[in-house]
C-alpha cells in the first residue's frame, strides 16, 4: 500500500520525464532541457539540478553503447577538457542561489539560449580553442543549471558531421562531462542521497519516452516537432520568470 501511494505521488514527475524522455528520443536532445523547467513544478531547484544530472547519466550509458563507434574523440576531450575546467566556478555559482533564485537562473539561462538557438545563426569552426571555450560554457551550466547541452548544438550546428557523428559526439561528451560533474558534486561534499533517491522512481519513464520515440519517430515530422517544443520551452520559461518576480 505504502509503494502504490508513493508511486500515485510520483505521477506528475513521472508524466514530465516521460515527454522529456520522448522529446530527446526523437529530436536527439532536449532530457534536461525540457525536463528541467518540468521537474521544477514539483521539486525545489537544487533537487532538479542533480536528478536531471543523474537521469542523464543513466540514458547516455544507454545509448552510448549503440553509437560509441561515430564519435569524435578528439573534439570530445577538448570540450570536455574545457568543461571541467568550467565545472567549480559553476558549483560556486550553485551553492551561493537559494533554491529560488537558481530556478529564475536555469529559466533566464534557458530562454536565452532557447532564442539564440532558434534566432541566430551563428558560424564556428570546429577547432581546439572553439572546443575548449564551449566546454567552459557547457560545464559552467551543467553545474548550475544541469543543462550543458545547448553551446555544443550551436557549436556543432554548421560541423561537416553527419546525423550520425554528430549524435555519436554529443552522446559520447554528455556521459564524460556527466561523470566529471557527478564527481565534481561528491568532491565538495554535495549530498546526492535524495536526488538519487527520486531520480530512480523516475527511470521508468525514461526509458519508455526513449523506447516510444525511437518507435515513433518515422511518423513526426521533425522540423515541427522542433518548433512546437521550443515554443512551449519558452512559455514555460516566462511563465516561471513572472512568477519569481510577483512573490518579491
Amino acid at each position: 500500500m505504502e509503494l502504490l501511494s508513493v508511486f500515485v505521488s510520483h505521477i506528475g514527475p513521472l508524466a514530465c520525464l516521460l515527454v522529456a524522455a520522448f522529446i530527446q528520443s526523437v529530436t536527439g536532445f532536449g532530457l534536461v532541457i525540457v525536463a528541467a523547467p518540468l521537474l521544477m513544478f514539483f521539486y525545489p531547484a537544487k533537487l532538479v539540478v542533480l536528478m536531471v544530472l543523474l537521469l542523464a547519466l543513466a540514458g547516455n550509458f544507454l545509448q552510448i553503447l549503440l553509437v560509441r563507434r561515430d564519435a569524435d574523440f578528439k573534439t570530445v576531450l577538448w570540450i570536455l577538457a574545457g568543461a571541467v575546467a568550467g565545472d567549480p566556478l559553476g558549483w560556486l555559482v550553485y551553492d551561493s542561489l537559494n533554491s529560488d533564485e537558481l530556478k529564475v537562473l536555469i529559466s533566464i539561462a534557458l530562454l536565452v539560449i532557447l532564442l539564440g538557438m532558434r534566432f541566430f545563426k551563428v558560424k564556428l569552426s570546429i577547432c581546439p580553442r572553439n572546443s575548449v571555450i564551449c566546454g567552459l560554457i557547457s560545464g559552467f551550466l551543467v553545474m548550475t543549471t544541469g543543462m550543458g547541452g545547448p553551446p555544443l548544438l550551436i557549436y556543432f550546428a554548421f560541423a561537416t558531421y553527419t546525423p550520425v557523428q554528430m549524435r555519436a559526439t554529443l552522446v559520447s561528451y554528455f556521459l564524460l562531462l556527466n561523470i566529471a560533474s557527478l564527481g565534481m558534486f561528491m568532491a565538495l561534499g554535495t549530498p546526492l542521497a535524495e536526488p538519487a533517491c527520486e531520480a530512480a522512481w523516475l527511470l521508468p519513464a525514461l526509458f519508455l519516452g526513449i523506447a516510444l520515440g525511437n518507435n515513433l519517430i518515422k511518423y513526426i515530422p521533425a522540423k515541427t516537432f522542433h518548433l512546437i517544443v521550443v515554443f512551449m520551452l519558452i512559455g514555460i520559461c516566462v511563465f516561471s520568470i513572472v512568477s519569481y518576480l510577483l512573490k518579491v
